[in-house]
């Protein structure tokens, strides 16, 4: 936790820093009135506070013994990671629930796929707005829930990613028989966490922070004396992170297995 704090300090620090020696930065950030900037700042942190919120509520109502304390230092001392190729550094958050917390990667790596899928959701939504919207939005927002809608309801059945997994093993043999019946314990606890009664909190929250940075966008915008509504601000958001993902798109890696 002390070293990623220290790391964030720095990072901070080195924009600052690069901030001082860019005239055309500066330039856009001493344009600002200070009342429209710390709407902003107040906007970004009420909606990290309310994804801290919504993995804490996670981790509580999938019966893991963390305190929400140390569940809410989990979550924010993942948000460096987020500079991470495709945000794949919080994949830090299950290693931390795993090795301190024994709760085994079986557990911990659906709650962080949960947290994800959430965004994941959002973001679609928003991207979808798009289709209704100014008609430079039109092709995008399209391209976007085509890939990403099929993707996503594979992933709210739990029992087709199972046969799938299924498939893979009957194609690669029993040589790997440790590994497929890790991905099938990782299945089952994916079914208890996105489990209506679970899941619909946790999207209204995540709903209402993606909202919360959409808002403070167009506040920004509207500060610097552009036109930018909430509804346009919402498909810039949805389409700019989902073009982020697609652009780094992380590989997967083998790692030591914990029950």
């Amino acid at each position: 936790m002390y070293w990623l704090l220290a790391l964030a300090i720095i990072y901070v620090l080195a924009s600052l820093l690069a901030l001082a020696f860019s005239n055309k930065l500066l330039a856009v950030v001493t344009a600002i009135p200070a009342r429209v900037f710390l709407f902003f700042i107040l906007l970004v942190s009420v909606a990290l506070a309310l994804r801290t919120i919504r993995w804490c509520y996670l981790i509580r109502q999938t019966g893991l013994s963390v305190r929400w304390r140390d569940a809410a230092q989990i979550y924010v001392g993942g948000f460096p990671m987020a500079l991470t190729p495709g945000r794949i550094g919080e994949l830090w958050r299950a290693w931390v629930l795993a090795s301190k917390w024994k709760t085994g990667y079986r557990r911990a790596l659906p709650l962080v796929f949960c947290d994800r899928l959430l965004d994941l959701n959002v973001l679609l939504l928003f991207a979808a707005i798009g289709v209704f919207g100014p008609a430079v939005y039109h092709w995008p927002a399209i391209t976007a829930v085509a890939f990403f809608l099929p993707l996503m309801l594979l992933l709210f059945k739990p029992r087709w990613c199972a046969r799938l997994v299924k498939i893979g093993y009957a194609i690669f043999g029993k040589r790997l028989r440790r590994h497929f019946a890790a991905l099938l314990t990782v299945c089952r606890h994916i079914a208890l966490v996105i489990r209506p009664s679970l899941y619909l909190p946790a999207f209204a929250l995540s709903l209402l922070a993606w909202s919360m940075e959409a808002l403070a966008i167009a506040t920004a915008a509207a500060g610097l004396g552009g036109a930018l509504s909430l509804h346009n601000a919402m498909t810039t958001i949805g389409l700019g992170n989902i073009a982020g993902v697609l652009t780094f798109l992380p590989a997967a890696s083998a790692g030591r297995k914990r029950r």
